[in-house]
């Protein structure tokens, strides 16, 4: 008898206040262009014979496939544009060629932002970056989940906010995580509630173009 991992067979989008993505718009482009204006032929299967629409509209935060959930395909790799239903910008990613990359972290911070790492990107970069950390104070414990989206064409850092949650015991958050610019870099800061926490945790990210976290 073999053994299985149970998975979340569905991808899930989330719009800017990390409610699922309903009624949406996600746009599938060629890689490193604007999928908007260089769609690409995207399907609902892995042998590539059923055409889905382009730009495909979500429903309760899925993939809506004639109003189920579904998977798309596409034969290359690709640029991904997510809108909510009033066309406002969630995120954008011009490739999905990626690099996957874990760091663990640990910090105490007594009522102040804690730097946790510091994201040095070169130009025409995306990143979607996950912290989940979670603090302890005495009998309290607070667990934090936060994703960014990060695009740098050239100059500065563009970060947006897809995706956080909070689980608190005790009656207190503890404490939180922001992406935040620093110069011409990024910054995780780890921000800490009233007295003294100890945070650990971890950062991963996918990334295109040159991306490091240190």
């Amino acid at each position: 008898m073999s053994v299985k991992n149970i998975a979340q067979p569905y991808q899930l989008f989330h719009d800017l206040t990390g409610k699922a993505l309903e009624t949406g718009y996600i746009y599938i482009g060629e890689a490193t262009l604007d999928p908007e204006t260089y769609p690409v032929s995207i399907y609902w299967d892995a042998a590539l014979t059923t055409a889905a629409s382009n730009p495909v509209r979500t429903i309760n935060g899925y993939l809506s496939q004639s109003g189920s959930p579904g998977s798309l395909y596409v034969n290359s790799d690709y640029s991904m544009t997510v809108k909510d239903k009033n066309g406002e910008l969630i995120y954008t990613r011009l490739s999905h060629a990626e690099q996957d990359e874990a760091i663990t972290f640990s910090v105490t911070g007594t009522d102040s932002g804690v730097t946790v790492k510091t994201i040095v990107m070169g130009d025409n970069s995306s990143a979607l970056i996950e912290v989940y950390g979670s603090g302890v104070k005495g009998s309290n414990i607070c667990v934090n989940k936060i994703v960014f989206s990060l695009y740098k064409e050239t100059g500065a850092i563009n970060i947006q906010k897809v995706y956080s949650e909070d689980i608190s015991d005790g009656g207190t958050t503890g404490g939180y995580f922001e992406c935040e610019i620093s110069g011409s870099d990024a910054v995780i800061k780890a921000y800490t509630d009233s007295g003294t926490w100890a945070v650990s945790g971890s950062v991963s990210y996918n990334s295109s173009g040159t991306v490091s976290i240190s």
